[in-house]
C-alpha cells in the first residue's frame, strides 16, 4: 500500500478506535495534534517524519504513475495562484504557495509531495490548508497532509514563509514526489473515495534582483 494511503488509513484507525485502544488516549492524542496544528499555522514547520531516512529517501527515478489529465500540484507567489517568476532581492522575505489544482468529477481529502528549493532560500514559517486534519514530514524530503474532503477547484495546500539569504542566487522552485520507507515515489493526491489520484507536477522561478 502506497504511503499515502497509509497514513489515511492510521489517520482513521485512529479517530475510531483509538491510537492506544482506549477512548481517553485517543481524546488525548486529538488534542496534542490539535495543539500542534496550532503551532504549525502560527509559523512552526511540521514535525519530522519519524519513518523516512533523511538523505536517502529522495525520489532520483521518474514517478511510474501516468499523472490524471487535470490534476496539478504547483508553486506559484501570489494569493490568487498565477505567478509563476519572481525577483528578490537578499534579505528580502517573499511566499511560496504550493497550489493544488482538480478536475470538476475529482475530490480530494490528501496530498504528497516535496518542493525542492533554491540554494539560499531559507523557510522561516509556513500556514497550512485550515481544514487540514493533520500532517507529517518536511517540505524537503516528503511531506503529507490529510485534510477534510475538498470541493475540485484550485486551492493552496500550503504557504511557505521564505527568506532569500546571501548565498541566494536565483533557480527554479520544483514540485517534486515524495517518498518515505514505507512507499515509492509519489506526488498527488487521494480522492474522498479513497483512491490514490497521481498529479502533474509544477514549477516555478526565482530571480535575484
Amino acid at each position: 500500500m502506497r504511503s499515502l494511503l497509509f497514513f489515511l488509513w492510521a489517520l482513521l484507525a485512529c479517530g475510531v478506535v483509538g491510537c492506544g485502544g482506549e477512548k481517553e488516549s485517543g481524546e488525548t492524542a486529538s488534542t496534542e495534534a490539535a495543539t500542534e496544528q496550532n503551532q504549525s499555522s502560527a509559523g512552526q514547520l511540521p514535525p519530522a517524519d519519524v519513518t523516512s531516512k533523511p538523505g536517502t529517501e529522495i525520489a532520483t527515478d521518474p514517478v511510474t504513475d501516468m499523472p490524471i489529465e487535470g490534476l496539478f500540484i504547483v508553486p506559484y507567489f501570489d494569493d490568487k495562484g498565477e505567478v509563476t517568476t519572481k525577483s528578490v532581492a537578499v534579505g528580502e522575505t517573499f511566499s511560496i504557495g504550493v497550489w493544488g489544482e482538480t478536475p470538476t468529477n475529482i475530490q480530494t481529502n490528501a496530498a504528497q509531495y516535496r518542493l525542492d528549493l533554491p540554494a539560499g532560500v531559507k523557510v522561516a514559517s509556513i500556514a497550512e490548508l485550515a481544514t487540514k486534519s493533520v500532517s507529517m514530514g518536511d517540505y524537503a524530503h516528503n511531506y503529507q497532509i490529510a485534510y477534510d474532503c475538498q470541493p475540485s477547484g484550485r486551492f493552496r495546500i500550503v504557504e511557505y514563509v521564505c527568506v532569500a539569504e546571501p548565498e541566494f542566487q536565483g533557480g527554479e522552485v520544483k514540485v517534486q514526489p515524495g517518498v518515505d520507507a514505507q512507499g515509492a515515489p509519489y506526488v498527488g493526491f487521494s480522492t474522498c473515495e479513497f483512491q490514490l489520484a497521481p498529479s502533474t507536477a509544477g514549477s516555478a522561478m526565482l530571480k535575484r534582483k
